[in-house]
């Protein structure tokens, strides 16, 4: 970063043409660099920029600086540029129209922010985006709705987090194409499941499961369950209490299982998979709990043995086996 900055100096004291894509190159550095203050420096940027046609900011310049903030979890200046984008746009300085990314930008920052008040803020923002005639709502726009409140501390995230994946699927259904729920989408809201302490958290996973692989059935191929969506569904079962637990992860092991028999795409387990399961059998009032155990233990030796490496017992498998016995 010292090497770049001293180099824009030279240029400047040398009189050296500077452009607008110098100023995002230095911009894009302090941005994604670790220096607490880069995003104030990236501002500083942009503001000290000209406003001749040679390098004057554009929505661009204005998405590298918001980026900048939302990487710090700084949503409220994030917001505050991106009203200045709007009420500039407005004015009729197209050049400075938000695009889809500039709203994204800052429900990532409201994500990241860990604040009480995230989740309605980026509510706002999405509803703003469906007002707005110039900006169409797409997949990243939710997708990050869905992490804001994944990573947000109310009761009920998981089921709002799966309100906005069905209403995904529903504006996919009715013609919207540039909104198509893919995997990452079902596995933060199975995530958000995993994490609850809702009643029927477990239901919904396995519900959001099955749907997804009746969806990959139907021919959508963005629509994949991969072992974090597996592995989140059993979690979901072991810490829901329910005396049928370590059925329901049994039973999602042997379908994994039997995806890599078939050579399905759907994922086959791995060992945070069967970790999640001797977990469950661990927290459950079953009989025999340490014979059960053992067996998970001996699928994930022979799954290694048969060259899945990703299944290989680790700490987390023998600590856990330990605990529940």
């Amino acid at each position: 970063m010292k090497c770049a900055e001293d180099m824009f100096q030279e240029m400047k004291g040398n009189n050296v043409p500077i452009s607008q894509i110098t100023y995002h190159v230095l911009m894009n550095i302090y941005g994604k660099s670790k220096d607490v203050n880069g995003a104030v420096k990236v501002e500083e940027l942009l503001r000290s920029m000209d406003h001749t046609d040679q390098f004057k900011p554009s929505e661009f310049s204005y998405n590298i600086c918001m980026d900048a903030y939302a990487r710090r979890g700084d949503h409220r200046k994030a917001t505050s540029l991106l009203e200045e984008m709007i009420s500039l746009t407005d004015q009729g300085n197209r050049e400075f129209q938000p695009t889809i990314h500039s709203f994204a930008s800052v429900v990532n920052a409201l994500a990241k922010s860990g604040d009480a008040d995230a989740v309605p803020r980026a509510e706002a923002i999405v509803q703003k985006v469906e007002e707005l005639d110039y900006v169409s709502s797409n997949s990243i726009l939710y997708n990050s709705l869905i992490d804001c409140l994944v990573k947000s501390r109310h009761r009920d995230n998981a089921a709002q987090a799966e309100e906005v994946l069905l209403r995904m699927e529903d504006m996919n259904r009715s013609g919207n194409s540039n909104v198509r729920p893919n995997s990452y989408a079902y596995s933060m809201v199975l995530t958000a499941c995993a994490r609850s302490k809702e009643p029927g958290a477990a239901e919904r996973a396995n519900r959001i499961m099955l749907r997804m692989e009746q969806l990959f059935k139907d021919g959508n191929s963005d629509v994949v369950a991969n072992s974090r969506c597996y592995s989140a569904v059993i979690t979901a079962w072991a810490r829901s209490n329910s005396p049928d637990a370590v059925d329901h992860a049994f039973t999602l092991i042997d379908r994994m299982e039997k995806n890599g028999r078939d050579g399905s795409p759907h994922s086959k387990p791995d060992a945070h998979c069967y970790n999640a399961c001797i977990h469950a059998i661990a927290k459950s009032q079953q009989r025999g709990k340490a014979r059960k155990c053992r067996e998970v233990l001996l699928r994930m030796s022979a799954a290694k043995d048969d060259g899945f490496h990703e299944a290989a017992p680790n700490l987390i498998t023998y600590s856990t086996i330990l605990n529940g016995e």
